[in-house]
Parts: structure tokens; C-alpha cells; sequence
């Protein structure tokens, strides 16, 4: 998912929620448009853009919210503090450190922009360029794989070929080589300052490399787009090669000599400045980036796929993301083309492998049938992803339109989520189309590939080793076969609507859940963790289970049966049943309690399996979804979804905690007063911690490819705890 909702949910679960309640708070920073921020400035052919805002506003939430207050009432969080500023205030503290580094003018001035520039807004974004360093990256990772299997067919050195064709992919694509156009950059509120601490910074390194042959005249001060910046120029002259030993790699004497000229031709720069009110630090073969910058060229905010993002209108923007078009299909690729270049590689690797001519053209033919297969392949529409989220009366909210269309996702009729049980802790799950022709097209590539790998073993093999084998494929053969019937004619069109999904609950308790340790008073909740398989017809595919079960036992007596096989007597043993569910039964005298049964059954649109009888049922039975709050709530049809109740995780954890409390006092011997003080304080915390509620996230459908919606909440205690002494 989106490291939107991924950075909202850490500031969340690590500083005890980013404070926010539901009180009228968020309002005293107003909400903005889209293209008050960096988005205003970006070219509109980057191939990725990435940017946080208002770091310091959630921060000071989290600090004037009650939550925070009460964390630094509790007696340990005081002793720590104050233990920590002692050692770190002692001489030769880190704390100590800094006050003397502090007391300089220049110290004080990084400080102060370094503040800012983790205050306001933090971007990245990257030039178009960096889809060509994609493409050359899947270029160099198929000739890396296709030497490896050209050396295994050869009985070459797998290492030196591979290396090898790592070289001759770079010299095929030395058009493609090249360092891209990076930028990084922050909002700053006295950007001037910064200026002037760049001014002093140069003089600093200049005056450094002062001597440095390899770098004098190499870092200077140069307008950039009107702005002053500190620069970096190297190149890939400056490298010994030879210490590299490129050479030892050569079939031909010099073969590599024009890549490793092309190679010294490579340039980096690295420069530093500010241009408007942000600091910018970039990184590349030019400065291309932070020209188009400040040029007043068509800009990112004005794309048409950021057309969504504009429609939103003035929020308390927290993020966005992008990618391009061109990003996002160099990143994916075309698999199907990948894997046919990466064939035909194998098969021009077959021209040194040591087999028999006729073995070579028939495989090259099967090669040429499945290359032809894919080209015919349904292909991915690639599109652009855009991203953002903002802060709400309620915590946070984002979105991820994604403009991939992907086939099949039309056929999808998701309803896995109304087998998570009801009121999970945790769920997740995500629905597709399952076509059986995807399984037979597997199924028959397999077959090619073991007719062609027994051929080669049997024009090698001795009469012996081939009657061996081929009564091995006598026996297990016919049982394959059979399998491959049950899966096509019962499982796989059983699963036309499939999907996978995982349910974490805590609704099961025991006074001893292990025998090896003692138990309890009171009885203790443990989490129940449970797996769903998308069906359309639950019957069927229990029987193609039972059919499968069958296969697999003719199987493993097939392989007994056979000199040096497996032992006899081996089988998969027949789970016991009764209300739709099937289980497979724990010999007695086991160290588990007797609540734990593994538990498989199917209904509804899901099979499930689970770690006991009553879970099993829950997760088996369709129940509509209940959430703590209104905002969680997920509607209409979606493609898959996620649900997370805080609350409930915190109170599963909270008997143990309660326990361990407990046990801890008696192990170290605290009075009454203690005990309580400590019970107190970490009824405290789990108070704090639940400020968290919660978060749900749907994907569904969209005119072109997916939207995804993730919702987090968040409220502040209601009222500061009691005193604790």
C-alpha cells in the first residue's frame, strides 16, 4: 500500500499517536491547495515525485495533546528523562557535546536550518531519465540470468559468464548508461540564512581540497537557474579501471575497451543551493533538473493525472506521490517481453551446450512456440500512480489512484471480508478472477520443459540409470496425471473467484495454554491466526480436497513401492468431520492446550483454516464487518480491503501485561504500594496507547485501474489520568 498511510501509521503506533483528537485543533493550521507546495515547481516530465508536509504541525499536536501530558506524568517516564539528560548533560555527553558545538554562530545557523528544513515540507523527485536506468537495469538482470543458464549448458564457470554478460549488456546499451537526475529539497522559512551558510560551507571545502589533485578545481560555487550553488563535478575518468580487471573477462583482447571509454565518459554532479524558499540538494550527470525547477515550464500540479489531486481542492495535506506513466512501465516492464528476450537468450546459449543437434532444434522450437505464446498474451495497460493524504476531524485519510488496468479485474466479485469473522483484530484479503486456461497454459509449459529434461537425461544415461527411471515414471506419472485432472476439472474451477486472505482475532482463553508452565488464575486470551482461500463453490472444492488427498496417498505408496523410496505406511490422514468443518485430531499427552485443533472448512465465498474448531466456524460463516467507528466502515464492492481495531490488540495484550505486572512485583518483592504504583502506570500507558483506534483500507474499482482509501483514527484521552505516586 501507500507509504502514505504506511508513515501515518508509524508516527501512530511509535510516538503513541501523532496526538490528534476530534477537538477543533486541526484547525489552527488552515488547509491549502495542492499546488501551494513543491508540486507548483516540479517539471511535469518527472518520473517520480515524492513530498511530506507539515512535520512540525503533527509533531506540536502530539505535544499539546493530553496524551502526550500524561505519558510524562508517569513516574518511570520521569526518572528516565531526567537520567538521560543527566548523562547526556555529563562531561563528555552527547548533550554537553552539542552545547559547546552550539555556542559557534555557524553552529547556531545549521541549527537553525536544519529545523527548518524538517519543519515545513520534504520532497524528492527524479528525472526522466531514471526510466532509462530502469530499462537498462532489466537489460543487465536478463543477460546476468541468461549466462548463468548459457554457462550451466556449456559447463562454463557460472560466475565468469555471468560477470561477462553483465559487461556485453552495458556495451550493448551504453546509450542507456548514465548517473540520473535526483533532487531533494525543503521548504525553508529564512531561506537568505541558508544562502549565506552555503557561502561559508564553500569557502570551508574549497579551501580544503586546496593540494587534492584529484579533486581541486573540482568544487566551486556556480549559478545554477538563478540561484547560488556549492558544486561537485567528477567523472568516471577519475577510476582505475584496471584495478577492476575487466580484461581477465575478454574472450577477444580489447573486447570491452569501448565500454570502459564510454564508461570514463560518465559524469556526476552534486550540487547544493536554494532557488525561492527551498533548499535543494541534487545529484546527477547534469543540473537539468534543478533548471526545469525554476523555468517556467508546464509543472507537475498541472499534469492531467494529477487532475485527481486538484479536484480534491484545500486539505491539511500531509503527502503525495507520484509516478509517471513511463516511471511505472519501466519499473514492471512488459513480462511477457522479458521473459521471451530471456528465452531467446537461452536459446542463443545453446548453440555451446554440449547435446546432441537434434536435441538443441527441438528445443529451440518449443522456445520459438512459447516465445510466439507470449507475444500473444494479454498485456498489462500500464498508467501513472498519484497519492495523497491529509489530516481530518478524525485523523487521517488517503488515497492511491492507480491507472495499471490489469485484465481481469473486471470479473472480480470480492467477499472474502465477510469471512473475517465479524470484529477481527486484524484482517486483510484481496479478491481476483482465477481463469483454469492460466493453469493449463503452466501446466503445459511444465510438460515441454520435462519432456525436454528427461529427453537430455536419457541421451546421456546408461541403460541401466534409463530403465530406473523409467520405471519411476511408470509408477508416478499416471498418479500426476490424475491430479492434474482433480485441479483442472474440480479445484481450479472451484476458485473462478478466488483470492487470499489472513484474520488475526483473540476470542479463545485457557488457565494453561502450554503444560510446561504453570496456570494461571484467571483465564488468559491468546491471538487466533487464521487463512482464507477465495472459493465460488465451497462443495466443490472441498471434494477436489478430498480428491487431491486421495491422489497424493496413491502417490506416496507409488514412491514406497519403488527401491530407496519413501518408508511405507506413509500417508495424509483423514481429518475428521462433522458441521461442515474438518479437523485433524492432537494425540493426548501433548504440551498444547486442547483448544488448539487444526480446522479446516469451506462456505461462502471462502475456505478457511484455523487453529481451532470455533474460530474455523466464525471465519466459515458470512458475518457483516462491526468497526469502533463510523469512518472505518467499508462499503460498496470492493477488490479487496483491510481492517485493523487497535483498541482490540491492545486490549488482548492487556491481561498479559496486567500478569506480568503482577508476577514481576512477587519476583522482586515490592510492597502493596509499589505493585500498585506499577498496575497504575501501565494502565496508564494502555490508556495512551488506545488514543489509536484504528484503520481500514478498501481498494475498488475505477473508471481506469484501482483506487485505494485508507482511513486511520486517532482521538485524544477524554481527561487527564489521576496522579500517580
Amino acid at each position: 500500500m501507500s507509504a502514505l498511510r504506511s508513515r501515518a501509521l508509524l508516527v501512530a503506533l511509535i510516538l503513541t499517536l501523532t496526538a490528534a483528537s476530534q477537538r477543533p485543533v486541526w484547525g489552527q493550521a488552515p488547509a491549502k491547495p495542492a499546488k501551494d507546495s513543491s508540486l507548483a515547481y516540479v517539471p511535469a516530465d518527472a518520473a517520480f515525485f515524492a513530498a511530506g508536509l507539515r512535520w512540525k504541525e503533527q509533531i506540536d499536536l502530539f505535544y499539546r495533546s493530553r496524551s502526550y501530558k500524561a505519558l510524562r506524568s508517569l513516574p518511570s517516564v520521569k526518572k528516565a528523562y531526567d537520567e538521560a539528560m543527566k548523562a547526556g548533560k555529563g562531561d563528555g555527553g552527547p548533550l554537553s557535546l552539542l552545547e559547546g558545538f552550539t555556542k559557534s554562530d555557524l553552529a547556531k545557523d545549521i541549527i537553525q536550518i536544519v529545523t527548518e528544513a524538517g519543519s515545513d515540507e520534504m520532497f524528492v523527485f527524479g528525472g526522466s531519465n531514471w526510466n532509462t536506468l530502469l530499462q537498462l537495469l532489466t537489460a543487465v538482470n536478463q543477460a546476468q540470468t541468461v549466462g548463468t543458464y548459457g554457462a550451466l549448458l556449456s559447463g562454463k564457470d557460472p560466475n565468469t559468464s555471468q560477470y561477462r554478460a553483465i559487461l556485453r549488456a552495458l556495451q550493448k546499451n551504453t546509450k542507456l548508461v548514465g548517473i540520473p537526475e535526483s533532487v531533494i529539497g525543503f521548504r525553508l522559512a529564512t531561506p537568505n540564512k541558508a544562502d549565506k551558510l552555503i557561502d561559508q560551507l564553500a569557502k570551508i571545502g574549497i579551501g580544503l581540497t586546496i593540494g587534492v589533485k584529484e579533486l581541486e578545481d573540482r568544487i566551486q560555487t556556480k549559478k545554477i537557474a538563478g540561484g547560488k550553488f556549492l558544486s561537485v563535478d567528477l567523472d568516471g575518468s577519475q577510476i582505475d579501471w584496471n584495478m577492476l580487471q575487466i580484461g581477465d573477462l575478454e574472450e577477444k583482447k580489447g573486447e570491452f575497451d569501448g565500454l570502459i571509454a564510454d564508461l570514463k565518459k560518465v559524469k556526476l554532479n552534486a550540487s547544493v543551493g536554494v532557488i525561492g524558499n527551498y533548499l535543494l540538494v541534487s545529484v546527477g550527470s547534469t543540473t537539468k533538473e534543478l533548471e526545469a525547477f525554476a523555468a517556467n515550464g508546464k509543472k507537475l500540479i498541472d499534469a492531467d493525472a494529477l487532475k485527481v489531486l486538484r479536484d480534491v481542492g484545500d486539505q491539511r495535506f500531509t503527502g503525495f506521490a507520484y509516478s509517471s506513466k513511463e516511471f511505472v512501465e519501466a519499473a514492471g516492464g512488459s513480462y511477457a517481453k522479458q521473459y521471451a528476450d530471456l528465452l531467446n537468450g537461452i536459446k542463443d546459449s545453446l548453440k555451446g551446450a554440449d547435446l546432441k543437434e537434434e536435441r538443441k532444434k527441438a528445443i529451440g522450437k518449443e522456445i520459438d512456440e512459447l516465445v510466439g505464446a507470449m507475444e500473444k498474451m494479454e498485456k498489462v495497460a500500464f498508467g501513472s500512480a498519484v497519492s495523497y493524504g491529509y489530516m481530518t476531524s478524525f485523523g487521517y485519510e488517503s488515497l492511491v489512484h492507480d491507472r495499471t488496468s490489469y485484465s481481469g479485474l473486471e470479473k472480480v466479485k470480492f467477499k472474502m471480508h465477510e469471512h473475517f469473522g465479524g470484529k477481527p483484530i486484524f484482517a486483510t484479503a484481496f479478491g481476483l478472477a482465477l481463469d483454469t486456461k492460466y493453469y493449463t497454459e503452466f501446466v503445459q509449459f511444465g510438460k515441454k520443459v520435462l519432456a525436454q529434461a528427461q529427453a537430455i537425461y536419457l541421451d546421456s544415461a546408461d541403460a541401466n540409470a534409463a530403465d530406473e527411471y523409467k520405471k519411476i515414471t511408470k509408477a508416478v506419472f499416471p498418479v500426476l496425471e490424475q491430479i492434474d485432472a482433480t485441479m483442472t476439472k474440480k479445484i481450479i474451477p472451484a476458485m473462478s473467484q478466488t483470492g487470499l486472505g489472513i484474520v488475526l482475532d483473540g476470542q479463545w482463553t485457557s488457565k494453561q495454554w502450554l503444560s510446561m508452565v504453570p496456570a494461571t488464575e484467571k483465564a488468559m486470551p491468546m491471538a487466533e491466526l487464521g487463512l482464507l482461500i477465495g472459493v465460488s463453490d465451497a462443495k466443490q472444492f472441498d471434494e477436489g480436497l478430498k480428491d487431491l488427498r486421495g491422489a497424493i496417498n496413491q502417490l506416496l505408496t507409488k514412491l514406497s513401492e519403488l527401491p530407496g523410496g519413501f518408508p511405507p505406511g506413509v500417508q495424509l490422514s483423514a481429518p475428521a468431520m462433522a458441521d461442515g468443518l474438518y479437523w485433524w485430531e492432537v494425540p493426548d499427552g501433548g504440551i498444547l492446550d486442547k483448544q488448539i485443533l487444526p480446522t479446516a472448512g469451506s462456505g461462502g465465498a471462502a475456505s478457511v483454516f484455523a487453529l481451532s474448531k470455533k474460530h474455523a466456524a466464525r471465519l466459515v460463516k458470512p458475518t457483516p464487518l462491526s468497526f469502533r467507528a463510523k469512518e472505518l466502515e467499508i462499503s460498496g464492492e470492493v477488490l479487496g480491503c483491510c481492517v485493523l481495531d487497535w483498541i482490540g490488540f491492545i486490549e488482548l495484550v492487556t491481561p498479559w501485561v496486567d500478569y506480568s505486572i503482577s508476577q514481576s512485583a512477587k519476583d522482586f518483592g515490592a510492597d502493596a504500594k509499589t505493585a500498585k504504583r506499577w498496575a497504575k502506570e501501565a494502565e496508564t500507558a494502555l490508556m495512551i496507547f488506545k488514543t489509536f483506534k484504528g484503520s481500514s483500507c478498501t481498494t475498488k474499482k475505477a473508471e481506469v485501474g484501482t483506487v485505494t482509501r485508507t482511513v486511520i483514527v486517532i482521538k485524544d484521552i477524554e481527561a487527564m489520568p489521576d496522579p500517580i505516586d
